[in-house]
């Protein structure tokens, strides 16, 4: 079944100030693997496709794959008014929603870094209930140091056999410390473990997108933006709920009355109808236990 639509948009006399934004949601009761595939027009390679796997209903009664949560949030004099209270609010609820056995840390930033712990502590009660005080008692101040944030971030001792994400939000670009980026690339490439993902998270359009979008890419995570139009709490809510659902790896794929070639990532061996996957990624790191 192809599907498709014409989105039309018109107006007279307008400036805008913003990016047309276009946003579509999937309306089922369930939802379902995807693919796309893509044949080749005359004398060009082979057909190709890209599969989707969500979080499938029958995954969702499972066990919670262990996981070591520390979210790093910016809360320089930038964030002040609407989105610390935004960041505040979806903060909070991700906390809330931590399984028992996940491991969490709040960090925050703005000239120097603020740790709630020293490192992840358990999802109890009475942590959390410390977590969100400590969130409640920032306020907005200062100027955006990178580099603090990032030190203290991954300079804790990582707990082994977990899944262990850094969720990095800012609002702005470095203007304390280290205030070159391809430096604070580096940075973090020698404190970062193979075993750490980062995901970074963009408010507003003050900020070097690509820089976050290669931090996260690099650490095998995911870059994401808002801007103070969206509904940022509601918007943080649904993403750092993603952090906390049950998580999975195929290891194995069938398929039947297809020839199979250059399959990505690294690690997948071709076998007669059938997908194999050691969990590497293409340069060899382990990944099987992300998100």
């Amino acid at each position: 079944m192809i599907l498709a639509a014409d989105v039309l948009f018109g107006d007279e006399k307008i400036t805008p100030e913003n990016d047309f934004v276009l946003t579509m949601t999937e309306i089922s009761e369930r939802r379902l693997p995807t693919v796309l595939s893509f044949a080749p027009a005359d004398g060009e390679d082979l057909d190709y496709y890209a599969l989707w796997l969500p979080p499938l209903q029958e995954l969702a009664a499972a066990d919670p794959l262990p996981r070591s949560l520390t979210f790093v949030i910016d809360n320089s004099s930038s964030m002040e008014g609407g989105r610390l209270r935004a960041v505040k609010g979806a903060l909070t609820a991700a906390i809330e929603d931590l399984q028992e056995g996940d491991l969490f840390k709040v960090n925050v930033f703005n000239f120097f870094a603020t740790a709630f712990a020293d490192g992840p502590v358990e999802a109890t009660r009475e942590n959390k209930d410390a977590a969100i005080q400590f969130i409640n008692r920032q306020s907005a101040l200062g100027s955006t140091n990178y580099e603090a944030a990032m030190r203290t971030a991954l300079g804790q001792v990582f707990p082994e056999e977990r899944a262990n994400h850094i969720i990095f939000l800012t609002d702005g670009q470095p203007t304390t410390g280290e205030t070159d980026l391809p430096t604070l690339a580096r940075l973090v490439d020698n404190l970062a473990g193979d075993d750490i993902r980062i995901f970074t998270i963009g408010v507003d359009s003050n900020l070097n997108r690509n820089f976050l979008i290669a931090l996260a890419e690099d650490h095998r995570g995911t870059a994401y933006f808002f801007s103070d139009e969206d509904d940022i709490e509601t918007a943080l809510r649904d993403l750092f709920e993603d952090f906390t659902r049950p998580v999975f790896f195929p290891t194995q794929l069938s398929f039947v009355g297809a020839e199979i070639h250059d399959v990505h990532p690294g690690g997948v061996q071709v076998g007669e109808n059938r997908l194999t996957w050691d969990g590497k990624d293409d340069n060899g790191r382990d990944v099987s236990s992300g998100a």
